[in-house]
């Protein structure tokens, strides 16, 4: 068994699926719906930082990432790794040097706009770009230097002369990198659109926010909302009333087993310190909810009551 843990690279928007086992990353818990925290105390690896359900499941039926997609993801953590281990080496390269990079790919490759066609970026971009009126996002700076077969950490300390000359000798470059996602299908279906939303809002199908509505049918939230309004604030009055009942029940349950724990640590004669009880808790971190910790306070004041009325019976007798 390997231990429990999340890549650090896949908090990267580039990144879009894991190479070694060929699956999309999935953003969102299968339990909750909820996206995942970058940085979470109340979750430990492989639970949801909103839920805290665990997050293994089996895989389905999805479409795989094609072999292209693939080939991609692995360049981008390849151009990682090398931008971290020369971060390391050298010091972290400095972003001010990208528009000089940049304007040294566009005078190589013939202007603007052909960096842009080769590319798929708007014109304007690259111009602001050159101009430093916006900086290129990370995942930009991988899609370029993909497209004309750089490495990022090139792209951002080769000096533009030697820059100019690489891409010159080189002249080939790649597909840009905009199959990265799955492919949607077509916003034409009325019929299909209009059957599965029913079926959501029968019940066969698990109460879905809006948006993994659309992106099971493959087409655009707006595209869904603007054709389907009443269906689609049906579907979000359902899902939140579902959230709800679910928040409830959660709630329920991990009061239950506050509640089971300190009776257990209470027939043992212990008294249930917070460190006692999140030892028998399916999760440690349920003692950090409000309603789990007020329980416990409340337990623990009825047993140390309980405690001071029985050493006061005894001092009677006693006496």
């Amino acid at each position: 068994m390997q231990p429990i843990y999340q890549p650090l690279l896949w908090t990267l928007q580039a990144v879009t699926a894991c190479v070694e086992h060929r699956e999309w990353l999935i953003e969102r818990c299968p339990c909750c719906q909820q996206s995942q925290s970058a940085i979470a105390a109340k979750a430990s690896p492989g639970h949801c930082t909103q839920c805290s359900a665990w997050l293994g499941e089996q895989p389905d039926a999805r479409e795989k990432p094609t072999s292209e997609t693939l080939e991609w993801q692995l360049w981008v953590m390849e151009s990682i790794a090398e931008l971290y281990h020369g971060s390391r080496a050298f010091g972290s390269p400095s972003w001010d040097a990208l528009p000089i990079g940049i304007d040294a790919c566009v005078k190589a490759v013939g202007g603007t706009r052909q960096l842009a066609r080769l590319a798929h970026v708007p014109n304007m971009l690259f111009s602001h770009w050159r101009n430093r009126k916006r900086t290129p996002s990370f995942t930009y700076v991988l899609e370029v230097s993909y497209v004309l077969n750089l490495s990022a950490l090139q792209l951002m300390t080769v000096e533009p002369e030697r820059l100019q000359e690489t891409l010159r000798a080189k002249m080939v470059y790649r597909l840009p990198p905009h199959f990265k996602h799955p492919r949607p299908r077509s916003q034409g279906d009325q019929a299909l659109i209009q059957a599965f939303l029913q079926s959501v809002l029968s019940g066969e199908t698990e109460p879905l926010p809006v948006r993994h509505v659309a992106y099971h049918l493959g087409v655009g939230e707006k595209y869904l909302v603007g054709r389907f309004p009443q269906e689609c604030a049906k579907i979000t009055a359902q899902y939140l009333a579902h959230r709800t009942v679910r928040a409830k029940e959660r709630v329920e349950r991990e009061c239950n087993e506050v509640r089971q724990a300190v009776s257990a640590l209470r027939e043992q004669g212990v008294i249930p310190s917070v460190a006692q009880v999140s030892a028998r808790l399916s999760h440690p971190h349920i003692l950090r909810r409000p309603e789990a910790k007020a329980t416990w306070r409340t337990l623990r004041s009825e047993l140390e009551i309980e405690q001071a009325c029985a050493r006061v019976d005894l001092d009677k007798i006693s006496e």
